[in-house]
């Protein structure tokens, strides 16, 4: 799946208004109008790779690690860098909120919010809060990426590939596309919240599950003496 071919308007126009100016990343631009100019040989400036990552994701499980290998072609320096992740499941039902990406970057790992474009298309943005990743010439960025699924997402196929968007003030270019990284997620669609989930969630989730489980405890100790109140005496 090449993403200059895939990348469909609906993916574009999320990537834009996650990516602030980012708007006239819809299509690829002649390498010319990209800051960071590629060489007449190369279809972008910045290459792109998927690293190996797990083959299957369970749903409540734990993260898949993997990586975004970003490398510059040009002879100039690469800046305010944006990779744009795009999920494509093959049944079409998965939900943004059911995918959950983070990205480590500033020493800490960063969450990326999913959005749904249409025809099984989620597209998150990895968003450093500092203006991007700069890229140096012969100085590849390797950004450790790892991925999990909800506990209520199906079994499917999936594809994870990436467009580069390149931030300039009020507009923006497509600098670069990765390969293809295709997995399967096994699931059923209705599993309860795993241990590694719930810790993913935080202590909000905890409390809902503490207080669940809370309330079956109280309303099985209630039946419990109801039953001894009813149990017939022996004679």
């Amino acid at each position: 799946m090449r993403l200059r071919c895939r990348l469909a308007a609906g993916v574009t126009a999320v990537a834009a208004a996650l990516v602030p100016a980012a708007a006239e990343a819809a299509a690829p631009r002649p390498a010319h109008r990209a800051a960071c100019s590629a060489p007449a040989s190369a279809d972008f400036p910045v290459r792109a790779r998927m690293g190996k990552g797990p083959d299957v994701y369970y749903a409540g499980g734990g993260f898949g690690r993997w990586s975004l290998r970003l490398v510059n072609t040009t002879g100039g320096s690469c800046e305010h860098i944006h990779p744009v992740v795009v999920l494509v499941d093959r049944k079409g039902r998965l939900r943004p909120g059911q995918a959950q990406l983070e990205f480590r970057a500033g020493g800490r790992w960063r969450a990326v919010a999913f959005e749904g474009a249409g025809r099984g298309e989620n597209v998150g943005v990895l968003d450093d809060g500092a203006g991007g990743f700069t890229v140096r010439p012969g100085e590849p960025v390797s950004v450790p990426v790892r991925l999990a699924f909800t506990s209520d997402a199906g079994s499917d196929r999936v594809v994870a590939s990436a467009a580069v968007v390149q931030r300039r003030g009020g507009d923006g270019d497509w600098v670069g596309e990765s390969d293809d990284y295709p997995f399967r997620v096994v699931g059923d669609g209705g599993a309860l919240p795993s241990p590694a989930e719930l810790a993913r969630t935080g202590p909000s989730a905890l409390l809902g599950l503490s207080a669940t489980a809370a309330a079956l405890l109280l309303t099985g100790t209630a039946l419990m003496a109801a039953s001894r109140r009813h149990r017939p005496r022996a004679r």
